[in-house]
């Protein structure tokens, strides 16, 4: 069964600590990555990097990296679920948007949220490509879909989902949990914004940012669940 609340465009959730992020240093990021303070295990911060450097150095690094407000955070690999789960959205959206003149990019693109914090969405779509003057880099995305992972779960639906509905462009934003059969869909709304929550294989995903519907089935398809 589908259901959805109501909620204003800002909820009251904490932000990423340099405590709960996976920092690996890099050839790139001279000086600028975190380690772990021998005594007390606790990860300390080197130094601050430009938004400049930043961007510079990820276009070269063998591991990517998201930055938020001068520090920057390693990107773990993925599991075969969550790989599947992302392949399934952007097979569906690529299909569904032919000749719409909308774009769909996966894991390798960076999306930026503002002017101090870039992110690598699992999946996103931007309809304005005219805007669009950077190849690594997308502003104005419409639609973006994160599937959590053990690592990336709490930022996701906290950091992420904050930063994200500040984005002008943006419409809509998925969180998919890959454990369970469960979609969480966040829309903006002239009120705020609405949440759907999709929990049951037959329920219809509506993307109305880009027209598309798609199911819980069809998100999930190829992988298996325990009965």
């Amino acid at each position: 069964m589908s259901v959805f609340t109501i909620e204003s465009a800002v909820i009251d959730s904490g932000l990423r600590t340099s405590d709960s992020g996976l920092f690996t240093p890099v050839p790139n990021y001279v000086k600028c990555y975190h380690e772990e303070e021998r005594i007390t295990g606790i990860p300390k911060k080197l130094s601050y990097i430009t938004v400049e450097e930043y961007l510079d150095g990820e276009r070269g690094a063998a591991v990517k990296h998201e930055y938020v407000d001068g520090e920057i955070y390693a990107i773990a690999g993925e599991s075969r679920r969550h790989n599947r789960i992302v392949s399934n959205f952007v097979l569906a959206f690529r299909d569904g948007l032919t000749e719409t003149g909308c774009e769909t990019y996966f894991e390798g693109v960076k999306v930026q949220a503002n002017r101090s914090t870039f992110y690598y969405p699992d999946v996103l779509v931007t309809c304005e490509i005219e805007g669009e003057d950077d190849d690594y880099v997308i502003k104005f995305p419409c639609l973006i879909v994160e599937v959590l992972s053990p690592s990336t779960a709490a930022t996701d639906k906290r950091e992420k989902l904050i930063a994200y509905k500040l984005i002008d462009s943006l419409q809509e934003y998925a969180i998919v949990w890959q454990d369970e059969l469960r979609v969480e869909l966040h829309r903006r709304h002239r009120d705020g914004w609405l949440t759907f929550f999709h929990t049951q294989p037959e329920d219809a995903v509506l993307f109305t940012s880009i027209g598309l519907q798609t199911t819980v089935a069809g998100i999930y398809r190829g992988i298996p669940f325990e009965q």
